[in-house]
């Protein structure tokens, strides 16, 4: 997970990204955060819907956050390389 950091709220990006790393229902690997004027971006490819909703749900629990973008894909295709077919 890597932080792009806005130019109101650099530490708020850290905080952001601490929060969904410690939720274990999201990949760290594999989703990022970009922060500019308490509005959050969330972008990246996971397999499952759920994954990205508790990313989203995480997010919009902190305080600071006036609006997120949600931008992560939910890729069935990489679940399907992973099993082998």
């Amino acid at each position: 997970m890597r932080p792009a950091l806005g130019n109101s709220y650099p530490a708020a990006a850290l905080v952001y990204v601490q929060v969904l790393t410690w939720d274990v229902e999201v990949p760290a690997e594999s989703v990022d955060v970009r922060v500019e004027d308490g509005w959050v971006t969330l972008s990246g490819e996971v397999d499952f819907r759920f994954e990205s909703d508790a990313a989203f749900d995480d997010v919009a629990s902190l305080y600071g956050v006036v609006g997120i973008t949600d931008e992560i894909t939910v890729s069935t295709s990489r679940r399907r390389s992973s099993r082998g077919g």
